[in-house]
This record gives C-alpha cells, structure tokens and sequence, in this order.
C-alpha cells in the first residue's frame, strides 16, 4: 500500500448525511487489522460518535473482504508493555462499538475472519452477504478468541453453537451465520451494504 492510500475511508451519506459509512482499505491483506489499520478504525469510529450530525454507522470492507482477522505479521515477539498496549487499543475499540452512543451496522462481504468477526459481532445490527464466511479461527494459530468474542458470541447463538464457533473454529457461510442468528439479516451477495444502509 502506498503511503498516499488510506487504511480506513470515511464518508458520509443519505438523508441529511446522516449516515457514516466507515470502510476498512486494506485490500492486499483482506483488510487485516494491523496496527495501523485499528488506529485509524479507532480515529474514524471515535470521530463518527463525536460528530453531531451522525446518528447511524455502516461499517465495511472494501476489495470484497470484510475483515480477515488480526494481521499475524504484526504479532511476533510482541510481549510485556508493548503487548499491554495492543491489547488496551483492541480494547478501546471494542467499548467504542459496544457500548458507543449510535448504532453500529456491519455489512459483511467475503471473510470476517478471527478478529473480523469479532469486529461484526460488536455491531448492533450484522447483514451478512449469502456467501459470506465467517470463522471464529483464534484456534487455527493459537490464540484465544478476543476482542470480546467469548461476550458476542454466547449473546447471539446456543451454546452449541458457541462451542462448534469457539473451539472447533468451524467456517459457516452468511446464509448459516443468518439462520442460526449470528448474523440479522441476508442478502445476496455484493448486496450487504445497500441493505446496511437501507437499514441504518
């Protein structure tokens, strides 16, 4: 990516540009969060819930992904203060979603991956493309589910569920995701921000 290209887009849209659609832009890595990608997110989502003339947030990915999980090329020897830090900032992103003060939509594409979905999960309202694929896949490298996971899961599907999610990292498409209630609402695909925004 070069250094002109933004991590994270915003603009917003619709009636009385009301609406902040907030775009992950990191195309190359499926839109991976990097450091410098969850900065930027953090800065986008924190100036969307400021500005007064927002009142609904679209939250997407650009390049047909919507988020492919934590970038794992950014995790190596990472440990002690450095570690702390990481994690307070995926923390202070997740309050922001949970807990801000608008409604938070995510319009799922292609993968939301580990971390990608987690950061769906954490929106109020999620519509998943048909052919969507989400994998709760901390498992598969080593790692516990975060950014709040082990919360948004168990609130959205049984217990069975969360255990076939969590522990076996199982992929499930966005017609699976929908039906089971991990996800509110399919469309088919390439059709999931239209209906976010529609919604929002």
């Amino acid at each position: 990516m070069s250094a002109d290209e933004q991590l994270v887009l915003a603009e917003s849209t619709g009636p009385g540009a009301a609406i902040r659609v907030i775009r992950l832009n990191y195309p190359a890595r499926r839109n991976a969060l990097s450091l410098d990608l969850r900065a930027a997110l953090i800065a986008a989502v924190e100036a969307a819930m400021a500005d007064g003339s927002v009142r609904a947030i679209v939250l997407t990915g650009n390049g047909g992904a919507f988020c492919s999980g934590g970038d794992i090329s950014t995790m190596q020897n990472v440990a002690g203060v450095a570690g702390r830090q990481r994690l307070a900032n995926l923390h202070r992103l997740v309050r922001l979603l949970a807990a801000g003060p608008k409604p938070v939509i995510a319009a799922v594409e292609g993968y939301a991956y580990g971390a990608g979905m987690s950061l769906a999960l954490l929106c109020d309202q999620v519509v998943t493309a048909a052919d969507a694929k989400f994998c709760c896949s901390f498992g598969k490298v080593g790692l516990m589910p975060d950014m709040a996971a082990l919360w948004t899961v168990p609130q959205r599907v049984n217990a069975g569920w969360v255990k076939r999610l969590l522990m076996l990292a199982e992929e499930i498409d966005g017609e699976t995701a929908a039906r089971i209630g991990l996800a509110d609402q399919v469309t088919a695909p390439g059709g999931a921000l239209a209906a976010a925004l529609d919604l929002a």
